[in-house]
């Protein structure tokens, strides 16, 4: 009897590391059931414009969702970022999410010199009536496709973050994927 237990509760264990790993893959925003009070005024709303100065960028944005593989999905065009709907809102508690692509069969896209920005910089969100959210970079990584850290770059929750992602690294012809992203964090600063 002792050795059945020992059993079941070994394959609970395995079933429970496969959920919980499984669940840690979709980039899905996960909200406390407990608010805290902030002295930081919300003033979250549906993105249609990103300005990044140093890098002369000003595009539009366009609402994304999961493509069919799980993945964020990203514009058909080179020109446009995705915000991603199930994330935070820009000037929420939470982590916002923008995509880009670095280049498309035709060159560079928009978000191919998206590696030149460094901690200080400043990157503005916009909605349809102008209103504005100021973010400033504290840090920038490269990241292997492999070890892409979903649950910080999709579900941080202590602070107001925005984060950028588009590829880098090697193309891979065969699968028309990059071997690496790169992501800016950036944190709220109005």
């Amino acid at each position: 009897m002792t050795h059945i237990l020992l059993i079941i509760g070994i394959l609970f264990s395995l079933v429970g590391s496969v959920f919980f790993a499984r669940q840690q893959q979709a980039p899905i925003m996960v909200k406390s059931a407990v608010q805290t009070v902030t002295p930081t005024p919300t003033v979250a709303f549906t993105p249609s414009r990103l300005v990044i100065p140093k890098i002369s960028l000003d595009t539009g944005i366009v609402v994304a969702g999961l493509d069919a593989e799980g993945l964020m999905e990203v514009p058909e065009n080179g020109i446009d970022v995705s915000w991603y709907k199930y994330g935070a809102r820009p000037g929420d508690k939470g982590s916002a999410v923008i995509a880009g692509h670095f280049d498309t069969k035709k060159g560079a896209a928009v978000f191919n010199h998206l590696n030149l920005l460094e901690p200080g910089d400043e990157i503005e969100v916009l909605n349809d009536l102008g209103k504005l959210v100021k973010y400033v970079v504290f840090d920038k990584r490269l990241y292997p496709v492999s070890e892409f850290p979903v649950a910080k770059i999709y579900n941080n929750a202590d602070n107001y973050y925005l984060n950028l992602i588009t590829c880098a690294g090697v193309f891979d012809p065969l699968t028309s994927h990059y071997s690496h992203r790169t992501v800016i964090f950036s944190k709220l600063v109005n």
